[in-house]
């Protein structure tokens, strides 16, 4: 019987065969009238980085920062060194706090 973290599609890219995979869980938000998840939004983003655009100066010109980039950004530091980076506002921090 299926479950819904069996995996769909397995997309590998980059030079580090970095990969990101698809559930069915995930793949059940392209029904109609459900959000789409971050899993799907950057299967997609990477499908057209990496399947699409041609390698060479066009691709290399293009980062995308995983949907969970600024939630990880935002979370409070724990290490005490990095309590002090965020006084001093380095890092981007303050920056992404600041929206």
């Amino acid at each position: 019987k299926s479950k819904d973290n069996d995996l769909v599609c397995k997309l590998l890219f980059g030079p580090l065969n970095r990969s990101v995979e698809v559930t069915k869980k995930d793949f059940q938000v392209l029904e109609p009238g459900v959000y789409l998840n971050d899993i799907m939004i950057l299967f997609y983003l990477r499908f057209l980085q990496y399947c699409i655009i041609p390698e060479g100066k066009q691709r290399d010109k293009i980062h995308i920062f995983d949907p969970q980039f600024y939630t990880k950004l935002s979370e409070e530091p724990k290490n005490s060194n990095l309590n002090q980076t965020k006084k001093q506002g380095y890092l981007g921090y303050s920056v992404a706090s600041g929206y």
